[in-house]
């Protein structure tokens, strides 16, 4: 099955081009353009993994990953930052969200893919040792 990733992107055309490079790296992408729509597409389309602009039209990628958080009728969904604005407060941000580094806009394919990678990576190793700890192992 394939990965189901929701990129919360407003620039339509960056938008655009990642939709068509991850769909062919077998990646399943649904989209949303600010953080309402991405909230319904959630409830919806219930998506394995995020990646999110941290500056959108009606708030920020950090207020969407706090909603997402603070959600108990969500399960919990791996993120990872994109911005144009590689600040120092923008990169200790994105540390509370997300298990991998903020990416700079622009950024390669293999540097996305390797944060997508980690992202599911940790987040399984995370819910396996969930999973043990729970059993009592």
């Amino acid at each position: 099955m394939k990965t189901k990733v929701l990129l919360v992107e407003d620039n339509v055309p960056l938008a655009l081009a990642l939709k068509i490079r991850l769909s062919a790296m077998g990646y399943n992408l649904i989209t949303a353009e600010n953080v309402a729509s991405a909230m319904s597409m959630i409830a919806n389309r219930k998506p394995d993994l995020s990646l999110i602009d941290i500056n959108l039209p009606d708030g920020t990628g950090f207020s969407l990953a706090k909603q997402i958080k603070n959600n108990p009728n969500i399960p919990e969904i791996p993120v990872v930052f994109i911005s144009a604005n590689g600040n120092s407060d923008y990169r200790e941000k994105s540390i509370l969200y997300s298990s991998a580094p903020l990416l700079e806009k622009p950024f390669s394919a293999a540097q996305l893919i390797k944060a997508l990678e980690f992202t599911q990576h940790t987040t399984a190793l995370w819910r396996d040792n969930s999973v043990e700890t729970r059993r009592g192992h």
